[in-house]
């Protein structure tokens, strides 16, 4: 199974460390979707940008893939958003999660919710 990992920027050199250590092939805030889409079982793939786990549906043929939180998201919707990635039509995964995190930044939920009220509201 290759590996998803999505972690904050200042783990990134943590993890890469780790997934070398495995012999991984280690990307860091790989955006290339055809790279994304057809992902070997040695692949890494390091994340730290939020918008990066949303919309991308991560393959990798034939074993699937494993994910990793390691960060919390911004949101409720950026989580589902996340933990969708993998897994998509019927391929294999893992998901797997940090059991220190909360997973949702309530702070940064609360602010992005007040700058969505402002703007349609006018406030």
């Amino acid at each position: 199974m290759g590996l998803l990992v999505y972690c904050s920027e200042e783990d990134i050199e943590k993890y890469k460390a780790l997934a070398e250590k495995e012999q991984l092939d280690v990307h860091v805030n790989l955006s290339d979707i055809e790279k994304i889409r057809s992902l070997g079982s040695n692949d890494c793939i390091l994340q730290s940008k939020e918008e990066l786990m949303r919309g991308v549906d991560y393959n990798c043929k034939p074993n699937g893939l494993k994910l990793l939180i390691a960060t919390d998201f911004s949101s409720d919707r950026s989580l589902v958003q996340g933990l969708g990635r993998v897994g998509r039509y019927g391929e294999m995964c893992r998901r797997y999660v940090v059991p220190t995190l909360t997973l949702v930044n309530q702070t940064k939920s609360i602010q992005l919710s007040g700058l969505l009220r402002q703007n349609i509201l006018g406030l």
